[in-house]
Order: C-alpha cells, then structure tokens, then sequence
C-alpha cells in the first residue's frame, strides 16, 4: 500500500516515521490517520502530522517481536499489548492485523504499529466518545490481513469485531512462547483451512513447564467461535495478571507425591539444623550501585531537578543545553542513552532547596510539569502536551495520587486538582504569620489521604515538614530539615542533611520518626538531588559531578592552559584587565553556593564573603577597573533594602568607595 521511511524533523530535532501512500491520501490512509489520532497509549505508535499522501509518525526504535521468550518476559509483553488493545477496542477501533511484524520491541516495552486495516467497530465495544465514524475499509466478504493471524470469522470474509483481535492475541502469545506459528500451511489456502478446521497444540506440549493457565489463556483466544473467546481485551488483562501473579506450578509426573513429601522433609531437618546448630543472622540486603551518564548536549553545571518513576525504571531530569533551553530527559534504566521531551521546553526548575518542578503519574506512564505558570502532562513515550490547569504553577512541586488527583505547590499554598485537567481547588493556605513563603514538595502516604510537605521559611533552618489530611486544615510537624523529604515504602522517611541522605522509620498510624537516622549515601547534592521510587530504588546527583571543571585558557588555535586553581568552580567570570576571574561553586551548607576570586597568574583562590542570609542570584560582575564586583540577591526571599531599591550590593575587591549602579554594570566615579 506504500513506503515506510526515516526522516528528520528539522523543526523539532527529532527522528520521525513517514508513511507515503502509492496514491493521493486515499480512504484507507485517512481512516487510519483517523484511529490513530484517536488513540494517546504509551504502547500505541503516535502520529505527530498528515500530509496530502502520507503521515508522519513517532519513529521507534527496535526490533520486531519474536519467540521464543523467557516466560516472564512473554507474559510482560503481552500484558503491554493487551493494555494497547483494551484503548484501542475502548475508541471502537479493531486493528484487524496484530502480528509481530507490527509489534516493535525496545528497553521500554512494546509498540504496536500499523493501523492501516483497522475499521471502526459499532459493536460489540463502542465508542465512549464523540466518535461516531461508520468507516468500512472492506466490503463483507472481502479477505483483508494476514493469513497466519486471522480469525475465522476474518478468513471467511464475515463481519468482524474487537474479538477478531482477540483471536490474532493468541496467535501472537503462542508464537511469543513457542517461537512456532499457531496455523501454518504451505500455501494460503492450507492456512485457512487450519484456522477453519485444527487447533494449534497446547503451549506446555511444546514447552513442558508452562502453567497450566497459559494453555487456558491461549486456547480461549484462539476459539473459533467468537462468543467463546474472551469477550474483551479487559478480561483478557486481568487473566495474564493472575497469571503473573501465581507460583510456578507444581511437579507432575506420577512421582509428584514422593517428591512433595522429599521435600517437605528436607524443609524440616534443614530448618531443624539452622535453628539447633547454625543460627545464621538475617543476610542483609545487597545494594547496587552505578553511575549514569548526562545527556550529551547538556551545559555544564546545568543540572537540575531530578524524579525517578514509581516502578524506578526511567530517570527524569531537568537538563539545560548548550543554547541555554531547559528540557525534560528520560531515560530508561535499561538503555544507554537519554531521551529528550521536546514538549517540555522552558519546563518550570523548581523551587531551590525544596522540590522538582516534575513530578511521576503512578503508573509510570507519564510526567506531569510547570511551563510558564500551566500545568502540563505528557506520556513519557512521547507525543503532545495535555493542560491540566492554567493558571496552576507547580515549581514547588507536586504529588500524583492513583485515585488521580493531583497536588501542586504553589506561592499562596497547596491546591488540589484532577489529574484529567480541571480547576485547582486550595487545600493548604501559607501560614504567613509564622514566616512561612510557600509550601513545596508534596507527596501522598500510602493511604492516598494523608500528604506530607515541606513548609518553606525565609530562614532555611527553620524550614519544617508537615503531615495533613485532604479536607482538613489541622497538620502536624514531622520534623525540621532544610530541604525536601520522600517517603520509601514499607515505611521510611528520606532526608538530606549536609550532604548525606538519611532513612528514617515513619510510623503510618501516629505520624511520628522512629529510631536513629541511618545513612543512605554521602556526596548528594542539594537542593533537589534525589528521588526515590516505590520500589526503593534511589537516584541521586552527586556533588562530586562537578569536581572535575577546571579553569582554562585558550588561545585562538585551540591550545589550552590550565589558569590555576582547584578543582569543581563554574560560571566564569573574567575581569576586564584580565588578571582575575570570578568562580562559582555549589555547596551544600549554602542555598546559593559560593563565589570566589581566582588570581590567574597565581591561581591563588579568595572567597567573597557576605551576610550568610544574604541568597546571590548572580555570579557577579567586575567595575571597569577591575577592582570590584557587584552581585545582586537578596536576604530571606525579599529584597533587601541595605545597599539601594534595586536590592544591590557590593563586596570590594580592593579599595571600598562609593560608585554608582547602572544596569548591568559598573561605571567609574
């Protein structure tokens, strides 16, 4: 029907998929444009633009599907396809060609492809929108798809529905299995006739140690009469998942009594043994630990923000390019590389020492983020942006419940608002009298009432965390840290204090720490730099990430010299005579880090010293002369009125005398 090809989008930067059709934009391509515009799943290929004989799709990396598979690995994939059809078959749509070659494979799981035979269906899973396409591509009696994957129903040219692709389901799942087709034939006749006529065998005759409620599960899709079939690819899920979920099955053969009571018997003397001789103590559980590289592309020292996903597979982090555009990476544990999201351009950095401005819809499937004051969200697999609210800023943070609601952070307090988009509603006003500024970084408890928070004040070491309940305005105090806390199932309390991240018991039911804090890694960096997941896998930025920046010269030929100094200073910059340089370089005991002069003759380093409440927002910049430096802050979150209005302050250099501010810069006299 047309050609496939890769393509740049020089608009975007990204790698795309165009599908050409051999003719003008006919009723097939267009219905298919149709189904797949209509669908928005993480397993489902999504298409970016039409065109007047093609459409341009989410290209994707991998590798058509193929058998056989590790048993763990087959029943992930086909629950990923499953949850790819119950959207589909949820719109009305029936694919009418499921197969490997139009499943695609990579770290992240599955994509299915190719809608090009897929019909809109009235029955018997309508549409649960507005959609009402009554689009037929064949006439009945007409023979579409491919012969290995038909249903009976499709191969005798009759009306078709959801359940046809229940059907091909199983032959997919058989193959996944087996690494052997379900109907096979020498020609396309012998195929049908197969698929009329023969059952496949049962998985576990081809492969022994299958359960036994695969074999149900396959042999169910591949009914021929659709009324026997699951009925929907809902019901077909909830299967797999309990099939995931059982114990391996038990030892057949006529001996399986003999080895049961084996067994138990060794059980015991073993556990007699232990108890009476060994009294081994609880192993401790191993940890692993390694690094992960930035995106390549990404400005030095532009690190922010960083949220790892609930199932702790995929890393999001807040990187700046070289252009000076802030994004959102992903990164999936599994793979070498990261991925950026184009849709997050000028995403929100959060609020210093205290949250992300990114937060992890529950099932891992999606990111939720501030742009200029909205509240997006967007599927991690890629595709456009949804509005959840405007205005409805989250650089304090936010938290996504499963029941699908979502809190926000923002400068008057906390609002709550519905994950599918709506009005925010306040649910936790600032408490100004106490000095508070804002509250950041929410996250649910386990019981999806009950949320924590961190009240931020303009003294950083009288910040404090809080427990509340939805629809309550009493809230109780955990405990005083200056930065943002997490909580880690079963049930520990993660902190950083100084540079090291701490776990602390929580207790669920009094709200109260338990026990000592007990150390979980050194070297973390602040303000936002660690994420834990639901599963206790943690990420975390660590300070020495910049240790390595080093000042140099370079003469126009390239050629470099070291300009002294250690090591771990950024954002350079130089004085006009060219003799000194300020430095900026992160600290941990400090929100806005420290700044320092470098004598590049010498390397000889001096620290510029303020007030310690005094919060530099810039590097600083030199007077004409090169004597002194001006930055610009201010003290507690306001601006401060000691130096003039415009909140500016000098530290000298050398000599200390009056000079006049203008703009950006210093002008003599």
């Amino acid at each position: 029907m047309g050609e496939v090809w890769r393509a740049r989008d020089s608009r975007l930067g990204r790698t795309v998929a165009i599908k050409f059709c051999q003719e003008k934009f006919s009723e097939r391509l267009g219905s298919e444009a149709r189904a797949v515009a209509a669908l928005n799943h993480p397993n489902i290929c999504t298409l970016y633009d039409v065109g007047p004989d093609y459409l341009v799709m989410e290209y994707v990396e991998g590798t058509a599907l193929r058998g056989p598979l590790p048993l763990e690995e087959a029943l992930r994939y086909a629950g990923q396809i499953a949850e790819a059809l119950v959207a589909a078959h949820r719109k009305g749509i029936v694919h009418r060609d499921l197969k490997p070659a139009n499943i695609l494979v990579n770290e992240e799981g599955v994509k299915l492809l190719d809608f090009g035979l897929a019909q809109w269906a009235a029955a018997p899973h309508p549409p649960d929108d507005d959609l009402t396409h009554t689009i037929r591509q064949t006439q009945v009696g007409v023979i579409v798809g491919t012969p290995q994957f038909m249903s009976p129903e499709q191969a005798e040219g009759r009306e078709v529905d959801a359940r046809t692709d229940i059907f091909a389901f199983g032959c997919v799942l058989f193959e996944m299995l087996t690494g052997k087709r379900a109907f096979d034939g020498a020609t396309t006749t012998s195929i049908i006739a197969a698929i009329l006529h023969t059952d496949p065998p049962p998985v576990s005759s081809l492969r022994p140690v299958t359960p036994a409620a695969i074999d149900r599960i396959v042999k169910t899709c591949l009914a021929k009469d659709p009324e026997e079939r699951w009925q929907t690819a809902r019901d077909l899920r909830h299967a797999l998942l309990l099939v995931g979920e059982q114990q391996p099955p038990a030892v057949p053969g006529i001996r399986r009594r003999w080895v049961l009571a084996a067994v138990m018997s060794l059980s015991v003397v073993a556990t007699f043994l232990a108890v009476r001789w060994l009294r081994p103590q609880p192993k401790a559980a191993e940890q692993i630990r390694f690094l992960l590289a930035r995106p390549q592309g990404v400005a030095t020292g532009s690190a922010g923000p960083l949220a790892i996903s609930p199932d702790g597979r995929t890393v999001a982090s807040q990187e700046t390019d070289a252009s000076g555009k802030r994004y959102v990476w992903v990164r999936h544990l599994g793979s070498m590389t990261a991925r950026r999201l184009d849709a997050t351009e000028g995403v929100s950095p959060g609020i210093a020492y205290s949250a992300s401005g990114i937060f992890w819809s529950p099932d891992s499937q999606s990111l939720a983020f501030s742009v200029g004051g909205r509240l997006k969200r967007m599927a991690v697999s890629g595709g456009s942006a949804q509005l959840i609210c405007e205005p409805c800023g989250a650089g304090g943070g936010g938290a996504w419940s499963p029941e699908g609601v979502i809190l926000t952070a923002g400068r008057g307090g906390l609002n709550r608002v519905p994950a599918a988009g709506g009005a925010a509603t306040p649910i936790a006003i600032t408490d100004a009298k106490s000095g508070e500024i804002r509250p950041c970084a929410p996250q649910f408890l386990p019981d999806g009432k009950h949320f924590l928070y961190l009240a931020s004040r303009s003294n950083p070491e009288e910040n404090a965390v809080y427990v509340q309940e939805i629809g309550s305005a009493e809230r109780k105090l955990l405990l005083r840290t200056r930065g943002k806390v997490e909580y880690a199932p079963p049930g520990y309390l993660l902190f950083v204090r100084e540079g090291t991240l701490f776990a602390q018991t929580l207790d669920l039911h009094s709200f109260q720490l338990q026990g000592e804090p007990v150390v979980v890694a050194e070297d973390v960096q602040e303000p936002y730099g660690f994420s834990v997941s639901g599963n206790g896998v943690i990420a975390y930025r660590s300070t020495q990430e910049v240790s390595e920046q080093q000042v140099f010269w370079y003469d126009r030929e390239g050629r470099r010299t070291p300009a002294g100094g250690e090591r771990g200073y950024i954002n350079v910059r130089l004085s006009p005579d060219q003799s000194r340089a300020i430095l900026y370089r992160r600290e941990s005991l400090s929100p806005s880090g420290s700044r320092w002069v470098i004598e590049l003759g010498s390397g000889i380093l001096s620290r510029v010293r303020l007030d310690p409440t005094f919060l530099i927002d810039t590097t600083g910049l030199w007077s004409p002369d090169s004597r002194r430096i001006v930055v610009s802050g201010r003290t507690g979150g306001e601006i401060p009125v000691a130096g003039n209005r415009r909140g500016l302050r000098r530290h000298p250099a050398a000599a200390l005398r009056k000079d006049r501010y203008v703009g950006q810069g210093l002008v003599p006299g």
